[in-house]
C-alpha cells in the first residue's frame, strides 16, 4: 500500500494542495486503488472528495496551537501510524514528516526559502526547518521538486545525487484552464473597481517570503507618479499582513482584499486586470507566472531563477528588494499591454512524472530501501 501524506491539503488550500491534487487526478484510477491518502482529522469534509482513493484519518488536537500540533503530528502521530500500519512506501508533498527508516519515503522540497532569506525568519524557525530538511534529504529514497532551478539548489546545498531528484512542475488547475468567462462578466468586474484605474492583480499569498512590505511601497511609488493604481489581493489574509497596506495612508484605499476566490473567478480576474505582479523573495516555481501567461496578461515579477525558468522572455523582471524597481516593472508591463496567450503545456516539462510514478509503484511491490 502506498501512503500519500495529506496534512497540507487538509490544513491549507494553497499551491502545494493544488500541486498534489494535479498529481492524483493524473494517476490511472486502477493505480489509485493502491493509494491511501493519510490526513489529520481537521474537518468533516474529506481532502479532495472528488478523487476516489482509500483514506486514513489520524488524530489532530485542535486545542493545541497549530505549530505545536504540526510537531506532534509530524514526528509522533504520523510516525507511529506508519510503524503500525507498515505501508510499502510513503510519498509526502512536503519534507516535514518523520517516517520509519524501514519504509522508503519520497519527500518533496518546493523551495529553499529558509536558506535563501533566512534573515526574515526567526532563528528557531530556521534551525528547525533546516534540521528537518537535512534529515529528510539524507533519509529519502527520492526527492521531488517543482523546477530545475530548485533541483540544482537542492543538489548543491545538500549534496544530493541529481538522479535521485524528480522535477514535477506546477500546472494550471483544470477549472481555471477550461473556464471561459463571458465578456459581460469581465466588464462587470472591471466596472466594480472603476474601469479608469490601472488594476494590479496579486495572487501569490501572504507570508514572510512574499515581500508584501515592498509591494506596498511600490504601490505608493506608482501613485506618486500619477498612476491611478488599485491592487486586487486574492487569498486569505491575516490582520498582520493586511496592516502592511492599511497602515499606509497613501495606499489604504487602493487595495481590495478579495479573500479566497474560486478558480473560475480567478480566471475572470486575470482577464480583467491590467497587470499581474509577483514580488516574492523566494519561490520554487511560481504558479501565478503560468496563470498570467495562459491568458496573455502582462506580468511583472522578481528576477528569481525559478521565475526566469517559467516565464522566460514573457515577464518584466525586477529586483524585489527595491520598491522603485518593482514599480518600474509594473509600470512598464502596463504600458506593454496584453499579448496573445501562451500554450503553457509547452513551457513546463513533465517528462519526470512518469519516472516518478514508476519508482513509486515499483517500491510498492518491492518495498526496498536503497
Amino acid at each position: 500500500m502506498i501512503w500519500i501524506e495529506g496534512k497540507n491539503p487538509a490544513l491549507y488550500k494553497g499551491g502545494i494542495s493544488q500541486w498534489l491534487q494535479a498529481i492524483l487526478v493524473t494517476l490511472d484510477p486502477a493505480k489509485l486503488e493502491a493509494v491511501t491518502l493519510v490526513s489529520p482529522i481537521t474537518a468533516t469534509d474529506d481532502v479532495y472528495p472528488e478523487i476516489r482513493v482509500n483514506r486514513l484519518r489520524l488524530p489532530w488536537f485542535a486545542m493545541f496551537p497549530r505549530r505545536l500540533n504540526h510537531i506532534i503530528y509530524n514526528h509522533f502521530i504520523f510516525y507511529m501510524a506508519a510503524r503500525f500500519k507498515k505501508p510499502s512506501v510513503i510519498f509526502s508533498p512536503y519534507f516535514d514528516v518523520t517516517s520509519p527508516k524501514s519504509i522508503p519515503t519520497i519527500y518533496t522540497i518546493h523551495d529553499l526559502c529558509f536558506l535563501e532569506i533566512s534573515h526574515l525568519y526567526s532563528r528557531n524557525e530556521v534551525r528547525y526547518f533546516l534540521w528537518i530538511m537535512k534529515k529528510s534529504t539524507e533519509r529519502a529514497h527520492s526527492i521531488v521538486t517543482v523546477s530545475n532551478a530548485t533541483k540544482d539548489a537542492i543538489c548543491l546545498t545538500f549534496g544530493v545525487d541529481p538522479n535521485r531528484v524528480y522535477v514535477i512542475p506546477n500546472s494550471l488547475n483544470k477549472e481555471f484552464k477550461d473556464y471561459s468567462p463571458k465578456s459581460t462578466e469581465i466588464t462587470t468586474l472591471r466596472n466594480q473597481f472603476d474601469a479608469s484605474k490601472s488594476l494590479i492583480l496579486y495572487t501569490g499569498g501572504a507570508e514572510t517570503r512574499k515581500n508584501l512590505p515592498n509591494l506596498a511601497y511600490a504601490l505608493e511609488e506608482l501613485v506618486s507618479r500619477g498612476i491611478d493604481a488599485h491592487l486586487l489581493f486574492t487569498g486569505d489574509v491575516s490582520e498582520r499582513w493586511k496592516k502592511v497596506f492599511t497602515s499606509n495612508s497613501n495606499v489604504r484605499e487602493r487595495v481590495t482584499f478579495l479573500g479566497h476566490v474560486s478558480n473560475s473567478n480567478l480566471k475572470t480576474l486575470y482577464l480583467t486586470a491590467d497587470v499581474v505582479v509577483y514580488p516574492s523573495l523566494s519561490e520554487g516555481f511560481g504558479r501565478a507566472c503560468l496563470e498570467a501567461m495562459s491568458v496573455g496578461i502582462p506580468l511583472a515579477c522578481s528576477n528569481l531563477p525559478s521565475f526566469k525558468e517559467v516565464a522566460k522572455d514573457y515577464a518584466i523582471f525586477f529586483n524585489p528588494n527595491v520598491p522603485k524597481e518593482i514599480a518600474d516593472g509594473v509600470q512598464r508591463a502596463i504600458q506593454l499591454g496584453r499579448v496573445d496567450p501562451v500554450d503553457t503545456s509547452k513551457i513546463v516539462d513533465f517528462s519526470d512524472f512518469d519516472k516518478f510514478v514508476e519508482v513509486l509503484f515499483e517500491l510498492n511491490f518491492t518495498g526496498e530501501v536503497n
